[in-house]
């Protein structure tokens, strides 16, 4: 029996790796946004300047650093809940509705605060991860 390349990326092997992938990311990312909340900003306005984009603010601690770290942690939950069940259709959808609206809510900001690189990565790389999931687990979710 030849399998397609299209039906082994969608395995359910292929979707457990992925998502042990995604919440390790995810938890360092956290980790990151935890004991150095300046550090991503510092890393894009560095990359901005060389560009010739828009430097951003850094923020240091606060709520907002409360808000960051606890979102990366329920994605990083989502994505192991994923790995331990990979036939689930909850997980999926939530890590898709979670990573798009960052995504769209990143755009929104590109619109409303300025076009600022860190507003724009972060919609592309969630965006991505949204489409990504989307596509993967869309047997799933559709069903």
């Amino acid at each position: 029996m030849n399998v397609s390349f299209y039906e082994r990326f969608r395995s359910v092997r292929v979707r457990q790796r992925l998502s042990l992938v995604f919440a390790v990311l995810f938890a360092l990312v956290g980790i990151l946004f935890l004991v150095g909340p300046d550090w991503t900003i510092a890393a894009t306005n560095a990359l901005s300047r060389i560009i010739g984009g828009r430097e951003l603010q850094p923020v240091g601690y606060g709520f907002y650093q409360v808000l960051a770290v606890a979102y990366m942690t329920t994605v990083t939950m989502i994505a192991f809940f994923m790995y331990l069940h990979p036939q689930e259709r909850i997980y999926p959808g939530l890590l898709v509705g979670a990573k798009g609206s960052s995504s769209i809510l990143s755009l929104l900001m590109v619109v409303l605060h300025g076009p600022y690189l860190l507003y724009t990565l972060n919609f592309a790389v969630d965006g991505a991860i949204a489409l990504l999931v989307y596509y993967l687990f869309r047997d799933i979710l559709e069903s």
